[in-house]
């Protein structure tokens, strides 16, 4: 907390800021409160907020940096108040101020493990998708949009069967809601058709269970197997040739000993 009189200088400062800043008293007490203020900010406090200070007589959490004594920055959350102290009867400005920078290196992390999670889920060969509970989007990975013909943009916040009339999506909402209620399918080749072309994919689903082990959407990731599909098909083919082709051989040799 400080209290800074109406010329802007440090009249009164709380011994849990100058821990916090690392100042003492004596380096503080008559100094303009903007050389506390990183260089870069001084300006827009002087101009926007002083003025919003002057006519409402209150700032409400307006986020800024400081600097230390050690020359470090910090980010900080600060309210401020004008008034008339009861005792002295000057006008004064209060201003309490809310440590914020564990939180801003909190949210950077979030957002650094965000990106990288989106970065690892456009790489993977496989339609990764995050319905929530009412089976709407809320992920839709590049080769989901590649494989289903459907780009992300119109899928995140939708239901698959807003923006498809396709029977698989109907099936694929039924296996959802399934899962929501509690079941647990297992994988299955699924023939869909897209953009009227047949195609093969093995779709596998798990719940997305909440840090207290709720089920509050569902993961699922499919796979698109129908070059493997088609390979199996030759292979099986061939083997059918084969096979033949041994029996006609042995029918030959039984004829040529008779």
């Amino acid at each position: 907390l400080v209290v800074l009189g109406a010329d802007r200088m440090v009249a009164a400062v709380s011994n849990d800021w100058l821990r916090f800043t690392g100042y003492s008293r004596e380096e503080v007490i008559g100094c303009d409160a903007l050389s506390f203020i990183a260089p870069e900010m001084r300006a827009r406090i002087a101009g926007d907020v002083i003025q919003h200070l002057e006519y409402e007589n209150r700032v409400d959490n307006f986020e800024h940096q400081i600097m230390r004594k050690d020359g470090s920055v910090v980010t900080v959350r600060t309210a401020m108040r004008a008034r008339r102290n009861p005792v002295s009867g000057r006008n004064e400005v209060i201003a309490l101020s809310v440590d914020e920078s564990a939180r801003k290196h909190a949210e950077q992390a979030a957002r650094r493990t965000e990106n990288l999670l989106e970065r690892i889920l456009d790489m993977l060969p496989a339609a990764v998708t995050v319905k929530d509970q009412n089976l709407r989007f809320t992920l839709w990975n590049r080769h989901a949009s590649q494989l289903f013909d459907l780009p992300n943009g119109e899928m995140l916040g939708r239901q698959l069967t807003e923006v498809s009339s396709n029977p698989a999506a109907q099936s694929s909402e039924a296996f959802d809601r399934a899962m929501l209620a509690g079941a647990r399918p297992r994988p299955q080749e699924m023939r869909v058709v897209i953009q009227g072309e047949p195609r093969w994919v093995m779709m596998d689903k798990a719940p997305l269970l909440s840090p207290d082990g709720f089920v509050e959407g569902v993961v699922s990731a499919a796979l698109d197997i129908t070059e493997l599909k088609r390979i199996q098909a030759e292979l099986q083919q061939s083997q059918e040739i084969l096979v033949q082709a041994q029996r006609l051989g042995r029918t030959g040799y039984i004829t040529a000993d008779l």
